[in-house]
């Protein structure tokens, strides 16, 4: 890796660890703010102290059924070498997130978490193929196609919560699949596919911001890790790769 790479990896991680306190930063002055206002209109008016009666403070609502929902976006930084990657374009992209889970008492949850990161771009131009049932016999047109780098990670969490901030972590497994350029034995470019599936841990944690009695907004940001053999039509491609992903995002939770 160059010196000119170096800088670039860490600029844009520098960049990215600013955006993710920036957010964390401005969800705590939002619910600061609503905290505020929400004690200022409950702030009661009337006769003097002396002849106001006691009111029953009533517990805060659960927010529904302690089976909570999760479903987010964001933004992923790959951090592995991608021996494979055919572009270093392969680094960045978007993620999706899902998680289900329960809470129990003392801000402990247990629950599973799944991410999954995927990156394409332009490939090769390959002969074409027939299309089934062609009885013209006409010679297929060679084409253009399209490279795909798709990650993921699948864990039984254990979280914890402390008012709006949480951090959870977990292991379970993982998977990905690359396209790969190559030559066939007639010298064409051809394009095959190598996958596998493994083992896998998350960890990460963010902040919980309350929008109604049974849905938030989460900010969250969760570090991916995955292990496994890539195989292709051919045979074994790769033993033991490993991949690694920084995943930024935000998503809807439903209790």
């Amino acid at each position: 890796m160059t010196k000119s790479n170096v800088l670039v990896r860490v600029l844009i991680y520098g960049y990215f660890r600013r955006l993710a306190a920036g957010l964390v930063l401005a969800g705590l002055l939002f619910v600061l703010l609503v905290e505020s206002l929400a004690a200022q209109a409950t702030t009661p008016v009337g006769p003097p102290a002396e002849s106001v009666q006691a009111v029953a403070i009533e517990p805060e609502p659960s927010g529904g059924v302690p089976i909570f929902l999760t479903f987010g976006a964001g933004y992923g930084q790959r951090d592995d070498p991608c021996a494979h990657c055919t572009s270093a374009q392969n680094t960045e992209s978007l993620t999706g997130h899902l998680s289900i889970g329960e809470k129990f008492g003392s801000g402990i949850g247990l629950g599973v978490d799944a991410s999954v990161w995927q990156k394409g771009h332009p490939g090769p131009v390959v002969a074409g193929v027939a299309e089934p049932g062609d009885s013209t016999g006409a010679t297929p047109v060679p084409g253009p196609t399209s490279l795909s780098n798709r990650l993921g990670n699948a864990s039984v969490t254990l979280s914890w919560q402390v008012w709006r901030l949480f951090v959870r972590g977990g292991g379970g497994l993982s998977w990905g699949h690359q396209d790969i350029e190559g030559v066939g034995e007639e010298g064409e470019a051809i394009v095959e596919r190598a996958s596998g599936k493994g083992i896998g841990y998350t960890f990460g944690g963010g902040l919980t911001l309350p929008l109604a009695s049974a849905v938030s907004l989460v900010l969250f940001g969760n570090y991916n890790v995955g292990t496994y053999d890539l195989f292709s039509p051919a045979g074994v491609v790769d033993r033991g790769v490993k991949h690694e992903y920084l995943e930024l995002g935000f998503g809807l939770t439903i209790r």
